[in-house]
């Protein structure tokens, strides 16, 4: 959180993954990879966005504001792995195991999604990785549960996804490189 002061009035910006929801944090993205906007107008809707009245922003001089862009953007934040939630009564699992290591089908679909919204897809990834507990495979990964499980992940904070979309992003990106100069995938 980010608390500034400014003509006489206290101010905060949420900033951090814990104070973010998954759904918060794709908006977020979807406006800084916007490339009709200008890196001023960006952060100007982000800090609407997450609450800033647009009459503090239009008053705030250009040093304060890059000052708030770049508190924004630059901070320390040490994100732990998650393995299970639990919502509405039904257990999700991310791995058994002491550690996370994505399998080849998790992978293929999440790519999907990636690929089908580059700005909204963590949604869609914490949907494939987490299985309920009580379902099979074929069931953790029709279309129409992702879908469901998706409705239900997106207002977690994004705290519990980035050590997922971390690994996942390296994981698919050494894939893509792998593919591009050698012709094999690695997973």
């Amino acid at each position: 959180m980010i608390k500034f002061n400014f003509n006489g009035g206290n101010y905060e910006l949420r900033n951090l993954p814990n104070e973010l929801t998954i759904t918060e944090f794709e908006h977020i993205s979807s406006i800084i990879n916007n490339g009709e906007m200008d890196y001023i107008d960006k952060y100007m809707t982000i800090f609407t966005y997450l609450g800033l009245s647009e009459d503090i922003i239009d008053d705030l001089d250009g040093a304060k504001f890059i000052q708030l862009t770049k508190e924004f953007s630059d901070y320390q934040y040490k994100a732990e792995f998650t393995n299970e939630i639990e919502i509405d009564g039904y257990k999700y699992v991310a791995y058994d195991g002491d550690e996370f290591l994505p399998k080849v089908k998790d992978l293929k679909f999440v790519e999907k999604y990636i690929k089908r919204n580059p700005n909204k897809y963590v949604a869609n990834t914490m949907a494939v990785l987490f299985k309920r507990s009580d379902l099979t495979k074929v069931e953790h990964y029709d279309e129409a549960h992702i879908k469901y499980k998706s409705e239900l992940f997106k207002d977690l904070d994004y705290s519990i996804a980035l050590p997922y979309i971390a690994v996942i992003l390296e994981k698919i990106t050494i894939n893509i490189k792998n593919i591009a100069e050698n012709g094999e995938q690695t997973a």
